[in-house]
């Protein structure tokens, strides 16, 4: 008997399913709880991000501003640490070397993580990180991001050069979500509030998970006294936005956002 073949008929059986049995299956898959957090290198404690993280409960996390080795941070490997405290599955990627050690993205999951890749934005140190997860009956694709920020104390080339980057990088982290097929989620800080380049280009094909449940205005940075909103989790039409919040927590200077997710439909990207 062939296995292979067998293996490969629930499969089949699912994709022939006229679309309206398809929409009930995935009503009944477990809502997904995913999140990002800039977490500033656990400046202000690797045990302060562990708690609100575990706080969270989320299911997939995206990481900003990761150490991984660093001499500032006493060359820990926050990644495996984090994911060791969690029981989560994780994968790390390097904006850049940094103090003998690395500087950059991290993505963790409860659920297998594969198809890994670091993307290069050009003229900019700072890059992207593709995956995919393989989450309870639906496979999700995640972009990590972190953009350029714009320091209101730089002179005007800096503010210029670093608005120039953001925006390369927000069209790259668009470009590259938008070719998958399967539902997509694009999570990480985006320096740049609603109304900027890089809100309103994710706004022409993605929800803006704490928009689409009314908490518009769930500001971010700085975490003690938000006066604005930069970090983001945007999420293909596949989704049904259930809800969203932030945490008031100060174990970094941002606050961390979190949503609650359904799948709604497996097929081709949605407009």
């Amino acid at each position: 008997m062939n296995f292979q073949i067998i293996s490969i008929i629930p499969v089949l059986i699912f994709l022939l399913l006229p679309a309206s049995a398809s929409s009930e299956i995935t009503q009944k898959l477990p809502p997904l709880k995913v999140m990002t957090y800039n977490i500033r290198a656990c400046d202000f404690g690797l045990k302060n991000i562990i708690a609100t993280l575990k706080q969270a409960n989320a299911d997939i996390i995206a990481l900003q501003e990761v150490d991984k080795f660093v001499k500032r941070t006493g060359r820990v490997d926050q990644p495996k640490k984090i994911s060791q405290a969690l029981g989560m599955y994780y994968t790390f990627r390097k904006h850049f070397s940094y103090q003998g050690g690395e500087f950059g993205l991290a993505l963790l999951s409860r659920y297998r993580i594969d198809q890994v890749k670091r993307m290069k934005v050009k003229r900019s140190n700072l890059i992207l990180l593709k995956a995919r997860i393989h989450a309870p009956g639906q496979t999700v694709s995640v972009v990590v991001v972190h953009f350029h920020p714009t320091n209101p104390f730089d002179d005007k080339a800096t503010k210029e050069s670093n608005t120039s980057a953001r925006k390369r990088e927000a069209k790259k982290a668009f470009d590259t979500a938008g070719r998958f097929q399967s539902p997509v989620l694009i999570m990480g800080d985006f320096n740049a509030a609603s109304g900027s380049y890089a809100y309103d280009l994710f706004k022409e094909k993605y929800q803006d998970a704490c928009e689409s449940t009314g908490n518009l205005w769930r500001k971010t940075w700085p975490a003690k006294f938000p006066v604005t909103r930069i970090d983001y989790i945007w999420a293909s039409k596949h989704f049904k936005i259930l809800s969203c919040r932030t945490i008031n927590s100060h174990a970094s200077d941002h606050r961390p956002v979190v949503a609650r997710i359904q799948l709604i439909s497996t097929g081709p990207s949605i407009n």
